[in-house]
């Protein structure tokens, strides 16, 4: 279900469950998103924890919503970030927007860059014979991919918003929209009421070796989040 409230809940409940689940059985050390470790790291006997926020998107949006996020995910993400032996940042501006954002001291974070086979993708990429006119696709069009969870907090919903008034600043656009999540009926129905039907092309469960040649057929990747 939709809505805030079910989203935090959920959260709380697999927190709990891997909590549960992980104290059963035995590892080294536990590398998890910020805020589902937080019952774990309740626990008096447990493994080291590194956690990883990824984004801090929840505390940057607008005034109520801002002021709902901070009073729902807050304390347990703080503490989860306090409590860790570590905190895995993928660049330095997170880094130090993970210190303003905490209160947590620099030193704690360290630099875990995402990784990716280049090797692979790119013999995916000699391979396949993929063409944009397969997928319906012409050469002169502006071709824009967003991949990811369909999700209210990826914010797919904005670049649709967004995509007549692209049509109208470059002319012929196109996205393909890769993903599944809890938000695709809404996102048909806001594709169909605008009239875009024409315009967006989405996909979901696919591939790898296909997912490097829609980004290869791209123009612009586009994470709206």
């Amino acid at each position: 279900p939709g809505g805030l409230f079910p989203f935090w809940y959920s959260y709380h409940v697999f927190s709990k469950r891997a909590a549960d689940y992980l104290t059963s059985i035995d590892f080294d050390l536990l590398h998890s998103f910020g805020f589902p470790a937080f019952f774990y790291l309740l626990r008096a006997r447990r493994k080291p924890v590194v956690v990883q926020p990824f984004g801090s998107e929840s505390f940057k949006t607008r005034s109520l919503e801002k002021m709902a996020n901070y009073v729902m995910w807050y304390p347990q993400s703080r503490y989860s970030m306090h409590r860790a032996e570590a905190i895995a940042s993928e660049g330095e501006a997170q880094s130090k927007e993970i210190a303003q954002i905490y209160g947590v001291n620099k030193d704690k974070i360290f630099l875990l860059p995402d990784g990716v086979d280049i090797g692979e993708i790119r013999g995916c990429l000699e391979s396949s014979k993929l063409r944009r006119e397969d997928l319906g696709l012409r050469e002169d069009e502006l071709v824009l991919i967003n991949v990811n969870r369909l999700e209210e907090n990826k914010g797919v919903r904005y670049l649709i918003e967004a995509l007549p008034q692209i049509k109208k600043a470059v002319g012929q656009v196109r996205l393909i929209i890769v993903g599944a999540g809890s938000q695709e009926e809404n996102l048909k129905f806001q594709i169909d009421s605008l009239g875009l039907s024409g315009t967006v092309l989405h996909f979901k469960n696919v591939e790898d070796s296909l997912l490097f040649n829609y980004f290869k057929l791209a123009d612009i990747s586009v994470t709206p989040t």
